[in-house]
Order: C-alpha cells, then sequence, then structure tokens
C-alpha cells in the first residue's frame, strides 16, 4: 500500500504513471497500426521506435 502524506504528492504520483502509461499504450498503438499497414517492414520500425522512446524516458 502507498500512503501519502500530501495530496499534492498523490496528485504528482498520478500524473506520472499516467504519463508513463500514455507513453507505452501509445507507442504500442504505433507498433500495431504500422505492423497492420506495412507488414513486418512496419513492424520492425515501430518496435525500434518503442525502444528509442523507452530509452529516453
Amino acid at each position: 500500500m502507498f500512503y501519502f502524506w500530501d495530496v499534492r504528492e498523490m496528485l504528482a504520483c498520478v500524473k506520472v504513471w499516467f504519463l508513463v502509461f500514455g507513453l507505452v499504450e501509445s507507442s504500442l498503438v504505433r507498433v500495431l497500426l504500422s505492423w497492420r499497414m506495412a507488414g513486418l517492414g512496419g513492424f520492425v520500425s515501430g518496435l525500434i521506435f518503442v525502444i528509442k522512446r523507452i530509452r529516453l524516458i
């Protein structure tokens, strides 16, 4: 369980989680779209994009 001493601290943590999940979700959607559109080549390029995005975090 997580205990927060301050409401602002809790909101900051929630924002960080939404940011991380948003990046992951949008990257997965982009990979799936590129894989559908361009087949294996698009999937590989999408995977490389996701790896680069993860390294930026």
